[in-house]
């Protein structure tokens, strides 16, 4: 079952060129790679910030969310995410934030330096708020 362009040719060799490249550039096993340095680096996070009421992380699939009292686990205020955005911007990181969770996906190819440096800058913009809560 399916509509018009559902199995298209155009379509199927997007796809098939699509898996080729995941293969031959090893991205699933970065993925895999790059995703526990991604894991350990969050759960860092997590224990230098008060603010941080948890990391959830799969892969390089990721979400940081951010309270203002890990206890009651209350969402950080719309203001203080707003602050936080503004932060990751100015150091060139560009994330998908919504209400209180900072999501952090980034692409299969990505090395070790270049996550690590993410992950700072990410580190440094919770902190400028921390350091006002």
């Amino acid at each position: 079952m399916g509509l018009t362009y559902f199995g298209h040719p155009l379509s199927c060799a997007a796809a098939l060129a699509t898996l080729k490249i995941y293969f031959d550039e090893n991205l699933i096993e970065n993925s895999k790679n790059m995703g526990a340095v991604l894991g350990e680096g969050l759960e860092e996070i997590k224990k230098k910030n008060t603010i941080v009421g948890d990391v959830r992380y799969i892969g390089l699939f990721s979400v940081i969310e951010l309270v203002q009292d890990r206890g009651t686990k209350e969402a950080l205020q719309a203001e203080l995410m707003n602050e936080i955005k503004s932060h990751l911007l100015a150091d060139g990181l560009t994330t998908f934030i919504n209400k209180n969770m900072v999501y952090i996906c980034p692409p299969l190819c990505i090395n070790q330096e270049e996550l690590l440096t993410g992950l700072q800058i990410i580190d440094r913009a919770i902190g400028k708020v921390e350091s006002r809560t």
